[in-house]
């Protein structure tokens, strides 16, 4: 298990049965539509991807709540879509990552 907020990694270019799930569960969880064969944005969506062990690993290693206090609530990032519950861990899409307005280091880049 990666450590708390890390990113982590799956086959998604070599193995299509890991893709294909990981696919579906991007589109159900996170309404990002990518098709089987895309493999570039599968990977861009991998990369904005953190897991979290409980809500508050995800609350200390993102600085949400502090960073966001009206949108804290668990209830609304849910609604969002910008964290889900899967396998009893805490998913968190970086919809600012993946619209290319936060660079992989974790800074919002330049205009």
């Amino acid at each position: 298990m990666p450590e708390k907020g890390k990113t982590w990694s799956l086959d998604i270019i070599n193995n299509s049965l890991v893709r294909y799930s990981f696919l579906r569960v991007i589109r159900y969880e996170f309404g990002i539509h990518i098709s089987d064969d895309d493999i570039e944005n599968a990977r861009r969506a991998q990369d904005c991807i953190q897991i979290f062990d409980t809500w508050e690993d995800f609350y200390e290693t993102t600085g949400w709540k502090r960073d966001n206090p009206e949108c804290a609530d668990k209830e609304y990032l849910e609604n969002q879509k910008i964290c889900r519950e899967i396998g009893e861990r805490i998913w968190h899409f970086s919809y600012i990552m993946w619209d290319g307005l936060l660079s992989n280091d974790g800074r919002v880049k330049e205009e």
